[in-house]
């Protein structure tokens, strides 16, 4: 949140998918708070096994996937074939097939259920296929036209290929309890002898087809007739699993038609885009997500260095929004912390020695709440509906702690200050306690409202070195946070990078104060300017002291306050702090008994 003018080659902040149940109307807005919303569904659980299927963008799809914690298919590995007799695309290396487009899509789903069965002469004699493809001399080889790279010695070996992939997907299809496909090009090519559509262009990696097929511009229509008639096949056996559908954001790599390559692909976008949009109106279970509109708007750098491979983090930004928007209840958190523990606890543990700080008890943390103070759940609960927050057990605690400590400051003197509101939930809380207290103060509310700022060398871990930019990572459109905190016209907003904007309120005592901004110099910064005006018995919240994954501002803080006697700092295992501000020399009971006492009662 610090000022990134300085920070060389600053990255534009890419968009992200947000669950919620109000569609974003107007496009200013939506870009300003750089998000694409999907409506809340929570229909998918952790037991759900997901069948995916479509173009190369389908498996990073999967990958971002697993590592949410869900269950994939096709399981491609389970497929044990003679290497040294067949060829089946990228197999074993890469756990995906490829199929590009609708057709694709529907007749290997035909030929899985047996609404299509592929004749036994139905293939292709290739005779130039290149090294790289197969690891032996023999040629020619012989073909599937259907399936992408999908070689035999003989056509025995043809044969049995494609009889293994059939059998995986047979059987993923019938363990599967929800679709995702994601869908690349309306170019396709046709075999000649049947009107099929064949499973990569012509040629490719020294196959066939050059003169077996030719190439076919689909329009809405098929694509339309195409995508209805995969629901209906999978409604006739699945009736209640759900379908996802995406059109891929990976741009063609050439065109076979007469346009420039960007007005190709832009149509063939268009035409597989409004097809999908259509067939989600007529039927029910069928959900949309937007990955192409939200790689589109994030531009170049959506994209990795060629410019058409969407960036990893680009694709667990859609997932993770996938999963708000889907994943029932706390399982999407669940599933999040056993992935993450399982990839990182060892690191942490060497890391940190025998005294780990890794917040590893997400893994064991209890599934009930405090059994005290009611009234601190429903104003806590009602937080989380103004601002769409997800429900956490740590957050939880932490705002417990906001909780307990607000109302012990009502005789001290000053204003309330937040900064780094993201969304809203802890200003929301807190104007809601000063509310019901009876107690009307100033609230300021700093913030850019466009995510973190460049991080420092303090802030490096184990899981991720220092960035010269965090993009829009805890972004929220100023707009977006005014309407969450409607209620209290009493708060003051101020955007701008931290501490640009302070010197608006350098007039100012303050009793409380909220600092959520992660990073060591925005924390830093914070302390400098409002410690000085914090009034004896006011207390500073520390968000982010305890924990692994911002170890800056822990820094921060600990440098800023070594050597001091005007501060008790009182940590909690949820990992936030609050400084109290005491004066000179600690007195005891004579500097704030109300706020001891509350501390006090938090561990009775």
């Amino acid at each position: 949140m610090n000022d990134p003018s300085s920070a060389s080659g600053a990255t534009p902040r890419d968009f992200s998918l947000r669950a919620s149940d109000v569609a974003t109307s107007k496009y200013a807005t939506a870009l300003s708070g750089r998000e694409i919303t999907l409506p809340i569904k929570k229909i998918l659980g952790r037991d759900d096994v997901i069948f995916t299927m479509g173009s190369c963008f389908s498996e990073e799809i999967r990958k971002a996937l697993g590592a949410e914690g869900f269950t994939c298919a096709p399981r491609y590995s389970r497929i044990n074939f003679d290497r040294d007799r067949m060829v089946i695309d990228t197999l074993p290396e890469r756990e995906h097939m490829n199929f590009y487009n609708t057709f694709t899509i529907l007749q290997q789903l035909e030929q899985i259920t047996g609404a299509w069965n592929q004749d036994r002469d139905d293939y292709w004699v290739a005779p130039k296929v290149s090294a790289k493809v197969v690891g032996w001399t023999e040629r020619p080889l012989f073909q599937d036209p259907y399936k992408r790279l999908v070689f035999g010695k003989t056509v025995e070996d043809l044969h049995a290929a494609v009889d293994l992939v059939n059998a995986e997907m047979r059987a993923s299809f019938d363990e599967a309890t929800a679709f995702v496909f994601t869908f690349g090009m309306a170019e396709v090519f046709r075999n000649k002898r049947n009107g099929k559509i064949v499973g990569q262009k012509p040629n490719y990696g020294g196959g066939a087809g050059l003169d077996e097929t030719e190439y076919h511009q689909s329009d809405f229509s098929e694509n339309l007739d195409n995508l209805r008639s995969i629901v209906r096949l999978i409604r006739s056996r699945k009736p209640d699993a759900p379908i996802f559908l995406s059109v891929s954001p990976v741009p063609l790599e050439r065109t076979f038609g007469p346009s420039d390559i960007i007005t190709a692909n832009c149509e063939g976008k268009a035409i597989l885009r409004a097809a999908a949009g259509q067939v989600v109106r007529e039927f029910d279970g069928l959900y949309y997500v937007p990955s192409f509109e939200l790689v589109t708007l994030a531009g170049l750098d959506g994209f990795r260095e060629d410019g058409r491979h969407v960036r990893p983090k680009v694709v667990e930004q859609i997932v993770a929004g996938f999963s708000d928007a889907y994943l029932a209840g706390d399982e999407r958190e669940s599933a999040r912390d056993t992935v993450a523990v399982s990839a990182r606890e060892k690191s942490a543990y060497q890391h940190f020695g025998d005294t780990p700080r890794w917040p590893i008890a997400n893994r064991d943390r209890p599934e009930v709440r405090y059994d005290i103070d009611a009234d601190f759940h429903v104003l806590y609960d009602k937080a989380l509906a103004a601002t769409q927050m997800k429900e956490r057990f740590m957050r939880r605690q932490r705002h417990f702690l906001i909780a307990k400590l607000l109302p012990q400051i009502r005789d001290v003197p000053g204003d309330m200050a937040e900064v780094g509101c993201f969304r809203g939930l802890s200003a929301y809380l807190a104007a809601s306690i000063a509310v019901k207290g009876g107690v009307r103060r100033d609230f300021h509310i700093f913030d850019s409202f466009e995510g973190l700022s460049p991080s420092a060398t303090e802030d490096a871990t184990v899981f991720a070195p220092a960035s010269p930019k965090e993009g829009n990572l805890f972004a929220c459109s100023e707009d977006q946070v005014r309407a969450n905190l409607k209620p209290f016209p009493f708060i003051r907003y101020y955007k701008g990078w931290v501490p640009t904007r302070f010197h608006e309120v350098d007039d100012r005592k303050f009793a409380y104060v909220h600092v959520d901004v992660d990073l060591f110099e925005p924390t830093r910064d914070c302390l400098e300017f409002f410690w000085p005006r914090l009034s004896p018995g006011g207390i500073l919240v520390l968000d982010d002291h305890g924990t692994v994954f911002f170890p800056g501002a822990r820094q921060a803080a600990e440098a800023f306050f070594r050597g001091r006697r005007d501060v008790v700092v009182v940590e909690t295992p949820a990992g936030g702090a609050a400084a109290i501000k005491v004066g000179d020399v600690i007195q005891g009971e004579a500097v704030s008994g109300s706020i001891f006492g509350a501390l006090r009662s938090l561990w009775k």
